[in-house]
């Protein structure tokens, strides 16, 4: 009798391969069309970001002209894939963030409205200037654009040759009777996947403007170099006021209206290895200013800016700068701080109130110290304000400064600052601030640039810009000139940190109840009130350089609300009376520093909290009165370097 043998198990074993198979085509066509596409949205989410990080650089440079400082802001140059269990990512995105020199900017057929001649020759040999452009190197987005920004514009380069603004921007350089100048200096390179930091100096920048208009009836035209002629051409289509041309490298605006007076104002800006030439060899020309009693020189660079503790007898033809204006034996040995010297005070030394700026890399122990060359003889203490912070942080890591001393006994005073660093295994990516209830540890910063800024009040005449690269930056937002009359704040919709034409104002009257949780508000005039007070909330509050906002009424209030975060410029916020009290609050971060919250009365209160960092070095914080009270609550760090914090008759607490 014949057996068949049993088979179920060679059934088992074929279905368990088939199984196999399945799962392997599965993991096949995930990784050939599912990652790359996933990969795609990171790189093109990556993109956007990239672009806000730089439309905030071009925001830093555009708020230069107008007597602004400059700004150090951060780039993202590529970033990481999600981490995948059974599929494979390729090696991390990269990008680069690139300087190169674009030509020259020239301006012909003007001349100044005050017949100033001597500087009509600067604006036919031209202005050379410098753009950014940032290149991805992604690996599946390969549409993706490179982003340049070319003399205050950002846009967008597609590989299609199409060319779109970022942000829907339009150009700065001429509007209406406004003509706005800004040249970019220095060589930047950096590439790779982390972030980078780029730091904006204003070289030459003021509020002057001087009249222009056509020379002898043939049209005023300003040249632009760039590498996308058409884009600015269709830019500048947006107005019917002028003629454009373009050829291969530049674009041409040729104003028709030749009886037409313009506003021009000029500024320069530094970046990379960028140095700027000393105050001697800045000097072009002296413009002769009428005031009510005297007569003022301000002595300009080419850019139309005063330039600032420049030795007088050591300018290249100062005999001849000078001629039929003012015999150079009867002028001061130096400029003031604001680059000027009146003729009846010609034989006296001027007083100068300074404020320099270093970057500096710190050593192996996390420090770093420059010099001041001045008579430390001629100095007190309080002469010497300063203030620090770390300029860039690496992915690992956030970092912090402080200063370690100012000594005045040697023969130039010496500031040391030391940077720290905080670093923790259970919090990933870069530590924003010092995290409650995580375990962290302290190391110094070695290696890491520090913004040191110190302003010096004396009566010495050779006051200069240090040995390590000091410079005179008048603090952000210290103008409002342009301003309307009435007005004390604005909207900085533009984000270039200045008012521009068209943006809202607001009065001080506003400002007792105001609520616009969209607004970047930047308050730039005093504002005062009785016992209404003041009741602010938007998304960002900046309170402008020397801006003081109090009340003087009993039960009054001044409360200041942003989603953002709240900046104070070395100002005032304070308030006299009984039950008054003062509230700061943000779920961002607190920059306060050099500036002063104050009470004064019974029952006073003041609290400060943040959901980020606090940073209040030599800032004062102060209540006098029974029963006053001042709380400051962070989420992040609280740096109070050098500041004041006391409540004469109660208690403070910090957290």
């Amino acid at each position: 009798m014949m057996r068949w043998g049993d088979e179920r198990a060679v059934t088992v074993q074929i279905g368990a391969v088939l199984l196999l198979a399945i799962l392997f085509t599965a993991l096949a066509l995930y990784q050939v069309n599912a990652v790359p596409a996933e990969n795609e949205v990171v790189e093109i989410e990556h993109n956007e970001d990239v672009q806000a990080d730089l439309q905030q650089v071009r925001n830093a440079i555009v708020s230069v002209p107008g007597g602004n400082s400059g700004e150090s802001r951060s780039v993202s140059l590529g970033t990481s894939y999600p981490t995948r269990t059974f599929a494979m990512n390729p090696g991390p995105m990269s990008g680069s963030l690139e300087s190169e020199q674009l030509g020259d900017i020239e301006i012909k057929n003007a001349e100044p409205v005050d017949d100033s001649d001597q500087i009509v020759d600067d604006w036919e040999e031209g202005y050379p200037t410098y753009g950014l452009t940032y290149t991805p190197g992604y690996n599946e987005y390969q549409d993706a654009p490179q982003t340049r920004y070319e003399h205050g514009l950002l846009y967008n380069h597609h590989p299609n040759d199409e060319r779109l603004n970022v942000g829907g921007q339009s150009q700065l350089v001429v509007d209406g009777d406004e003509i706005t100048i800004v040249t970019l200096q220095g060589n930047y390179s950096e590439s790779g996947q982390g972030t980078v930091s780029v730091d904006v100096r204003e070289f030459s920048t003021s509020t002057n403007t001087v009249g222009v208009e056509s020379d002898d009836d043939d049209p005023m035209e300003i040249t632009l170099p760039t590498n996308s002629p058409d884009n600015w051409s269709d830019t500048f289509s947006e107005t019917t006021d002028y003629n454009i041309t373009t050829n291969d490298d530049s674009v041409t605006v040729e104003f028709n209206n030749t009886e037409r007076t313009y506003d021009l104002r000029m500024a320069e800006v530094g970046v990379g290895d960028a140095t700027r030439e000393s105050p001697e060899e800045r000097v072009e020309y002296i413009a002769e200013l009428s005031g009510t009693d005297s007569t003022v020189l301000e002595f300009r660079d080419r850019f139309n800016n005063p330039v600032s503790n420049a030795e007088i007898r050591s300018i290249e033809d100062i005999e001849g700068l000078t001629e039929e204006i003012v015999n150079v034996d009867n002028l001061p040995e130096s400029t003031g701080s604001d680059g000027r010297v009146s003729l009846e005070e010609a034989d006296s030394v001027p007083t100068s109130s300074q404020k320099y700026t270093w970057i500096e890399e710190t050593d192996s122990d996390g420090e770093a110290t420059v010099e001041l060359d001045v008579d430390s003889n001629a100095l007190e203490q309080d002469d010497v304000v300063v203030s620090t912070t770390v300029m860039s942080e690496e992915d690992s890591e956030a970092t912090f400064a402080e200063i370690i001393d100012v000594d005045l006994e040697g023969d130039n005073p010496e500031i040391s600052v030391r940077a720290w660093k905080l670093f923790s295994d259970t919090v990933e990516g870069p530590i924003i601030g010092l995290p409650i209830g995580e375990e962290v540890e302290f190391d110094v910063a070695s290696n890491t640039n520090v913004h040191i800024v110190a302003t010096v009040d004396s009566d010495e005449e050779d006051l200069d810009n240090g040995e390590n690269g000091g410079s005179e930056p008048p603090p952000n937002g210290d103008s409002d000139t342009e301003l309307p009359d009435g007005a004390v704040a604005f909207n900085d919709e533009s984000g270039a940190g200045q008012y521009e034409e068209g943006e809202e104002t607001y009065t001080e009257s506003d400002l007792e109840s105001f609520d616009d949780d969209s607004a970047d508000l930047r308050i730039k005039r005093d504002i005062t009130s009785g016992s209404e007070g003041f009741d602010i909330s938007a998304q960002t509050v900046h309170i402008g350089s020397d801006t003081d906002i109090s009340t003087d009424g009993t039960n009054a209030e001044i409360q200041v609300q942003a989603e953002n975060g709240i900046e104070m410029g070395s100002s005032t916020v304070s308030t006299e009376g009984t039950n008054a009290e003062i509230q700061m609050q943000t779920e961002g971060n607190i920059a306060m520093s050099s500036s002063t919250v104050s009470t004064e009365g019974t029952n006073a209160e003041i609290q400060i909290q943040a959901g980020g960092t606090i940073s209040m070095q030599s800032a004062e914080v102060t209540t006098q009165g029974n029963n006053a009270e001042i709380s400051i609550s962070a989420a992040g760090a609280i740096d109070q370097a050098g500041a004041t914090v006391l409540a004469e008759n109660a208690g403070e607490t910090i957290e």
